[in-house]
């Protein structure tokens, strides 16, 4: 029952403050957005750069260690 009313009240102060709640909202989407953004940058870095340099190399397989858990 107390779970029913945190709900209650967690909606009436949603709607008591609605930019509030909408600018929250707005807020955490961008920062998700920005970090889902930064993973695909990174990655994409990262294949280009390995593929970079197997060219230079001329080697047909490089092997990326990136486990930095001590041994």
């Amino acid at each position: 029952m107390i779970f029913i009313a945190s709900i209650a009240v967690a909606i009436r102060a949603l709607l008591a403050n609605k930019l509030r709640s909408l600018l929250t909202m707005l807020g955490i989407t961008i920062g998700i957005a920005a970090a889902l953004a930064m993973v695909a940058i990174s990655d994409g870095a990262k294949t280009i750069i390995l593929e970079d340099l197997e060219k230079i190399s001329g080697i047909s397989e490089l092997t990326d260690i990136t486990d930095f858990s001590p041994s």
